[in-house]
C-alpha cells in the first residue's frame, strides 16, 4: 500500500541498513529469478491469496475500497490492469506501438495508439523488481550527502505523489493517467520537449549566448520547486525538458521528495553539466546563468553549500578537477552574503 510516513512503531532504515537489505533480497529472490525481467516467481508470489485462511475466505479485500486519484479517474489500490490491459480497449493491435525508451536498468516504454489526429502518446513505467539495481551503488557512493530510495515501492510512490504535488503548485510535471500497485506500473503523459542535457551541450560546444536565458529559466524554476518545499532528488539535466512553448517540465520524479536536500539538486545539475566539457571558459557562463536564475527565489546558503568538499568528492570522478574547482569557487562567491 502506498503511504508517506512510517507507521507507529515501524523502524526507519538507515541508508546502509536499507542497502544491505536490498542486496540480501536481490540475492535471495532477484538473482534466482533473473531479476531484470518479469518471472514466474513474481507471478507466483503475487497470486498467493494470503487471506485464504479458514474463516476468512469471504472477507472482501480492503484495498478494493481504497482509491488513488488520477487524471483518468479514481483507481483502486487493487487494480491489476497493466499498460497492455489498458491498450486492449484503445483500438486494434495494428494501431498501437510500444517502444522501450529507458536504459538497461529501467523499464520505461513509449506507447502510441489511435489514428491520425486522435493518435496519442503516453509513457509507461514499470518496476519489475521492487529493488532497483542502479540505485544500490549510487546510494553507497553518495551516503552522507544524498539518500536515494532503493525500494521500488517507494520510488513508485514518489513518482505518483510528486507529479501530482508539483502540478498542484503550478509547476509542470506529467499527468498521471493510471497507476496499478499490483502490476507495479504507472502510465503518465508523454512530454514532447528537448532535454536540458542537449541544451547544455549546445551551449558548451558553441558558446552561443542565446541559450543562456534557458539555463537561467531552469535555475529559477528549480528555485520555485524548493520554495514550495520539494526537492527533485535526481536532477540530471535530462530530467528537465523544454517544450515548444518554452515551458520547463520536470520528469522522472521517482527520487523526488518533500523536505529533501536542495543543495544536492543544484550540485547534481551543475557538476553533471561540467562533465560535458573541459573548457572552463565555456562552463562559467552556464554556471552563472543557472545561479542567477536560482537566486531569484532560492536561498544563498543552498548555493554556498554546493562548494562543500562532499560534493566535490562525489562528482570528482565524473568531472574534470579544474571544472569541479571552478564550479565550487563560483558557488562560494554567489553565496558569500549568507
Amino acid at each position: 500500500m502506498i503511504r508517506e510516513l512510517p507507521r507507529p512503531g515501524e523502524k526507519v532504515l538507515t541508508p546502509f541498513r536499507e542497502v544491505d537489505l536490498a542486496i540480501r533480497r536481490l540475492a535471495t529472490y532477484g538473482m534466482a529469478s533473473n531479476a531484470l525481467e518479469p518471472t514466474l516467481f513474481d507471478d507466483f508470489y503475487h497470486d498467493i491469496d494470503f487471506a485464504s485462511v479458514d474463516g476468512f475466505e469471504d472477507l472482501p479485500d480492503p484495498k478494493a475500497y481504497l482509491f488513488l486519484r488520477t487524471e483518468g479517474g479514481l483507481v483502486s489500490l487493487d487494480d491489476k490492469r497493466g499498460y497492455r490491459d489498458l491498450l486492449k480497449s484503445n483500438g486494434s493491435a495494428s494501431d498501437r506501438s510500444i517502444r522501450r525508451i529507458g536504459g538497461a536498468l529501467n523499464f520505461v516504454y513509449l506507447i502510441e495508439y489511435g489514428k491520425g489526429k486522435d493518435r496519442k502518446k503516453v509513457v509507461a513505467k514499470t518496476y519489475q523488481n521492487w529493488y532497483g539495481l542502479k540505485w544500490i551503488p549510487l546510494s553507497i557512493w553518495t551516503v552522507g550527502s544524498q539518500n536515494f530510495d532503493i525500494i521500488g515501492e517507494r520510488r513508485m510512490t514518489n513518482e505518483y505523489r510528486m507529479n501530482r504535488s508539483l502540478r498542484s503548485n503550478g509547476l509542470n510535471a506529467p499527468e498521471i493517467y493510471h497507476i496499478s500497485v499490483p502490476k507495479r506500473t504507472i502510465i503518465e503523459e508523454f512530454i514532447q520537449g528537448t532535454g536540458f542535457d542537449k541544451i547544455a551541450r549546445r551551449l558548451l560546444e558553441s558558446g552561443n549566448g542565446l541559450l543562456t536565458p534557458r539555463i537561467t529559466a531552469l535555475g529559477e524554476e528549480i528555485s520555485q520547486v524548493h520554495s514550495n518545499g520539494f526537492c527533485l532528488g535526481d536532477s540530471k539535466p535530462d530530467n528537465a525538458l523544454l517544450d515548444g512553448s518554452d515551458k520547463i517540465w520536470f520528469v522522472d520524479l521517482e527520487q523526488a521528495s518533500m523536505c529533501g536536500n536542495p543543495a544536492w539538486d543544484l550540485a547534481e545539475f551543475l557538476y553533471y553539466c561540467g562533465h560535458y566539457t573541459l573548457r572552463w571558459g565555456r562552463m562559467r557562463p552556464l554556471v552563472e546563468a543557472f545561479l542567477e536564475g536560482y537566486l531569484q527565489a532560492g536561498d544563498e546558503k543552498v548555493v554556498r553549500e554546493i562548494s562543500s568538499s562532499r560534493y566535490k568528492r562525489i562528482f570528482g570522478v565524473l568531472t574534470a578537477p579544474h571544472i569541479v574547482m571552478g564550479i565550487s569557487k563560483l558557488c562560494r562567491t554567489y553565496g558569500i552574503s549568507s
